[in-house]
């Protein structure tokens, strides 16, 4: 193997390492969860994995002054918002002082949705035990080491470190306060961005790569089924729009979705089942979750409230799917086939994953000015993620095919 294959496969296997260090950190609390000495040695191993990308030279250096950059600003920052601190550093903490993953699985505070998975709350506690104390600062840190692997895969599609730091200021831009409050939501869409961009890159016709490409394409769909449980809708998505864009790869993507599927079926579902603990959240706090249909179809014939949620959608997020649809269009007679499929797949998961989130707007008990309020903005950032990776990517990197020979690749 060359020393430019070397340095092409080093983020595969730098971001295989990392997915499978954050599964098996989850996986110790699930089991047997950590001593602090222990700790102390996953959390040092974990820095110094990071620290590995310092070894190939400028081409990674966009990410790694990201995960520095993150660390800082999590470190020097506190916790302010209300899910943040109730919901992921809250889990955290009991996973910590209880001494098991499943903590949160117990009628203790209900409110705060305690069957949302808890890989992030993991990560964090094995960190407040190898400090040997908790707050709500420090803990939430653990989201800059969650965010290499995806932005390792993302990058890698960039052919220059000035394209791949373009793109990590596209995406600071965009996302500002909200990749580091303490949210799963932007690492969430990082991810999704990553597995699409992994899932194009993916064929068959390489047989020495594919035991690369299906380890890291499961584990980071275990890692989206475990990170939020929209993680388990965008994953699914994404699978299917590959599944039917290149089928003749389906030997890779479904056994990949499969073991996702598994892992997470085995290691969260069985529990909450068992401890009979609802996934609906609160729908079925509202005591409705039966009248989930029957509300959106409600909300159907109510047309300043359809009208409400497109708006809301719409402005947070329509311009770079409308952006990446220009590009296409602009280019449509000279596009390469390669190009086409790219975006045709971004644009694929954009409008289905966007239908899914207005079907749970619909639905929603909440009151629906509250929820448009306070969520639309974080659960459209797969959207816009997905869609400005894209939109530079083919700016950047596919740019000479864009004016290929119609029906070339």
């Amino acid at each position: 193997m060359t020393a430019a294959s070397n340095d092409e496969q080093f983020p595969y296997s730098l971001a295989l390492i990392l997915n499978a260090f954050f599964l098996v950190n989850y996986l110790l609390w699930a089991i047997r969860p950590p001593s602090r000495t222990l700790a102390v040695l996953l959390m040092g191993a974990l820095v110094f994995i990071c620290l590995a990308m310092l070894l190939r030279g400028k081409r990674l250096w966009p990410v790694f002054s990201f995960w520095v950059l993150s660390l800082l600003v999590t470190l020097w920052t506190g916790t302010p918002e209300a899910d943040a601190r109730g919901i992921w550093m809250c889990h955290a903490k009991r996973i910590l002082f209880d001494n098991t993953l499943y903590a949160p699985l117990d009628s203790y505070r209900t409110c705060m949705n305690n069957a949302y998975p808890v890989l992030y709350p993991a990560l964090a506690a094995s960190l407040g035990r190898a400090a040997g104390l908790w707050n709500e600062v420090f803990p939430k840190s653990v989201i800059s080491f969650l965010y290499v692997p995806p932005l390792l895969l993302i990058c890698r599609e960039f052919k220059n470190t000035f394209e791949a730091t373009f793109f990590l200021g596209a995406i600071m831009l965009l996302c500002n306060i909200k990749l580091f409050n303490g949210y799963a939501d932007a690492i969430l869409a990082v991810y999704s961005a990553a597995v699409l961009f992994l899932a194009l890159n993916t064929s068959i016709e390489n047989p020495r790569k594919i035991p690369l490409l299906f380890a890291l394409l499961s584990t980071s769909l275990a890692i989206m089924f475990l990170l939020k449980n929209e993680g388990m809708v965008q994953a699914m998505v994404i699978i299917g729009v590959m599944f039917f864009l290149k089928n003749e790869n389906w030997k890779i993507y479904l056994p990949g979705l499969a073991f996702a599927a598994a892992f997470y079926v085995l290691t969260w579902k069985l529990p909450l089942i068992s401890a009979q603990v609802s996934d609906l959240g609160v729908y079925a706090r509202s005591g409705v979750s039966w009248r989930i249909i029957e509300r959106l179809i409600e909300r159907l014939g109510k047309q300043n409230e359809v009208l409400a949620i497109l708006w809301a959608m719409l402005k947070e997020g329509a311009l770079f799917p409308v952006l990446l649809t220009g590009v296409m269009i602009f280019f449509r007679s000279s596009c390469s086939v390669k190009v086409k499929k790219e975006c045709l797949a971004a644009m694929c998961f954009v409008g289905l994953y966007s239908g899914v989130l207005f079907a749970v707007n619909l639905s929603t008990p909440l009151g629906l000015d509250y929820h448009l309020n306070t969520t639309v903005e974080r659960v459209m950032l797969p959207v816009n993620i997905v869609s400005l990776a894209m939109l530079l990517k083919v700016l950047f990197n596919d740019r000479d095919n864009l004016g290929a020979q119609p029906g070339k690749s």
